[in-house]
């Protein structure tokens, strides 16, 4: 130990140069290593600002896309909806009924018919033109081809 004192105090001139140029050194290296972090740092805030700029502009390419599918939806939805309208018509239908085929109401019946749907007194019964024989009223027999108790 004494001989590494006696070496120090025989040497300290240099040494004291070596470690000031070291501490040049070292103040050197940590001021450029600084100046390129903040260098990198602006490289890296510029290219941030880059992407969130191309993603703001893609959001909004895709907002006007959209809002241009939803203006056609729209439109075409309207086109498709159905239209609801009432619509009234008056259908006139005759039923016949084999019973009532051979029905055949006299005038004096079409006419009480009237005077009831409209609310009126009906008029008397008409005469008939002829008077009828006993022969065209009398019911056939089964001899002359009518009906049969069969």
């Amino acid at each position: 130990m004494a001989g590494l004192i006696m070496f120090i105090k025989a040497n300290w001139k240099w040494m004291a140069i070596v470690a000031c140029a070291l501490w040049v050194a070292n103040a050197i290296y940590q001021s450029g290593h600084r100046a390129g972090a903040a260098a990198v740092q602006a490289r890296f805030d510029a290219y941030k600002l880059e992407v969130q700029a191309a993603q703001q502009e893609a959001v909004k390419t895709e907002q006007v896309q959209q809002a241009t599918a939803s203006t056609k939806y729209e439109e075409a939805k309207v086109k498709r909806e159905t239209v609801t309208r009432t619509v009234i018509k008056e259908i006139v239908r005759e039923v016949e009924k084999p019973i009532y085929r051979e029905c055949v109401v006299p005038d004096d019946g079409v006419r009480l018919i009237n005077a009831a749907r409209s609310g009126s007194e009906a008029s008397p019964p008409s005469e008939p033109d002829a008077a009828l024989s006993i022969d065209s009223t009398a019911a056939p027999t089964p001899d002359d081809g009518g009906p049969s108790d069969r």
